[in-house]
């Protein structure tokens, strides 16, 4: 029963499996691209954006998102540790 699949066992052969597939394929996409043209926010824009001046974000950024600054904060720089770990050569012990 699971043993080895050979495309003789395959009824149609081939062909007709790479074309079922390929019509499969394009079925999903037409489906997506369908979703997304019809769907709520490509239809509906929102009120114009006022501009933020950089005084704005930085109260903002102090005031209500200062935790996920500190933890972005906290993960940049140990990504930037991790890369010089990782790009540091190590010594070759010449004895």
């Amino acid at each position: 029963m699971f043993g080895k699949l050979s495309w003789s066992a395959i009824p149609f052969g081939v062909p007709l499996a790479m074309g079922a597939s390929l019509f499969m394929i394009v079925g999903i996409l037409a489906l997506l691209a369908w979703a997304v043209f019809h769907s709520f926010a490509m239809h509906s824009p929102g009120p114009p954006a006022t501009p933020a001046t950089v005084r704005e974000l930085g109260t903002v950024l102090m005031a209500e998102y200062v935790l996920p600054l500190e933890v972005i904060g906290l993960m940049l720089t140990a990504a930037l540790i991790g890369a010089v770990v990782v790009a540091m050569k190590e010594k070759q012990d010449t004895q």
